[in-house]
């Protein structure tokens, strides 16, 4: 059966009386396939599609995006556990369906047999710079040309969900032999404190400090965390520290090469706080936690890169209340957020 005679049967597959009205998102769209019991419910978000009482659950990992259903092994790659309780939502379906749809854009045809000009890209600067967009992605593009005395100089520009491109700076990187790394391999790492440290433009902004001697990120991280910072747009952000210069984390040993941060909690009163004893401890003092936007803050984060954090409970009427994205709680880790399992949606690009 030649393609095109099968697309005769996806046709009828999507138009059968089951279906019918319930196609409103490609969310939908791809339930109608894999699980067509929940198709219609493309648009809510906590909807559970299956979970551990069935065999899809552990046949289709790539939905498993809570941060117990998976780990991060030594390498950095993503392991998935199996034979755990746990439930596939529909944000979950939506955000790898969106992660598909976005690798593929870098396949679509541009050149068409009946153009009759072929399409072509071309760098507009002579600068490597990170395009961050809203929907996590961030790609690094790298021009074919690069003049000597642009190669340890990268450019961050943020897109927005109107389209709106947000020119965030031009920042120097520091090549760095990376803590427990093969002799040789390096880390590009940049002075947080260095970086623009408030920034507005239309309904987008934020404002942080580095209130820590370990000043310093990666060039990824820094991309992470400008996507973060104005998805929340945020002027009460105070970092508690990624790495040293050397990239070490000394006296923690969990905060190498600028991959893993801290974070101050969120205040009501939304004061940027700085100094020694300034952190807000959650579990002394809930009430002055703004619990609302932290949680936006953590899933921003989590968007980002960092699919795993450590933190503490609050109480709230009496009632023991998690932040997003934290299950548990870590000992020493009810003043500040802890950022780690770092696997963003990450693309190198050459030109």
């Amino acid at each position: 059966m030649t393609a095109e005679k099968q697309l005769d049967y996806v046709e009828k597959h999507f138009l059968q009386k089951r279906f019918q009205g319930k196609l409103k998102t490609k969310t939908d769209l791809y339930l109608a396939v894999n699980y067509p019991k929940a198709c219609g419910h493309g648009t809510e978000k906590d909807y559970v599609v299956y979970d551990s009482t069935k065999a899809a659950y552990d046949d289709n990992p790539m939905f498993k995006r809570e941060s117990h259903e998976f780990w991060i092994d030594k390498k950095g790659k993503k392991r998935y556990y199996e034979g755990k309780e746990g439930k596939s939502y529909v944000w979950e379906f939506e955000e790898a369906i969106n992660d598909f749809y976005n690798d593929g854009k870098a396949f679509k045809t541009t050149d068409f047999t009946c153009q009759d000009v072929k399409a072509t890209t071309s760098s507009s600067t002579s600068l490597i710079t990170y395009h961050i967009y809203s929907d996590g992605r961030i790609e690094k593009r790298i021009p074919r040309i690069v003049k000597e005395e642009n190669k340890k100089k990268y450019k961050y520009i943020y897109h927005d969900k109107e389209g709106t491109l947000h020119e965030l700076g031009t920042y120097d990187i520091i090549p760095t032999q990376m803590v427990n790394g093969k002799k040789g391999v390096m880390v590009n790492l940049i002075n947080f404190d260095k970086v623009t440290k408030t920034y507005s433009k239309g309904s987008y902004q934020y404002t942080f400090n580095v209130d820590s001697p370990r000043k310093y990120v990666n060039e990824k991280t820094l991309a992470s965390l400008f996507g973060a910072m104005l998805e929340v747009s945020y002027n009460d952000i105070s970092c508690n520290g990624f790495s040293h210069s050397d990239g070490s984390s000394r006296p923690s040993v969990s905060h190498i090469n600028g991959n893993n941060g801290d974070f101050k909690y969120l205040r009501k009163d939304k004061k940027l706080m700085f100094g020694d004893g300034t952190s807000l401890d959650i579990s002394a003092h809930p009430d002055m936690l703004d619990d609302v936007r932290q949680n936006k803050w953590n899933d921003a984060l989590y968007r980002f890169g960092w699919k795993s954090m450590l933190g503490w409970s609050y109480k709230r009427n009496g009632k023991i209340n998690y932040l997003h994205h934290l299950p548990k709680n870590t000992k020493n880790h009810h003043h500040h957020l802890h950022l780690q399992g770092y696997s963003p949606n990450f693309k190198e690009i050459r030109e």
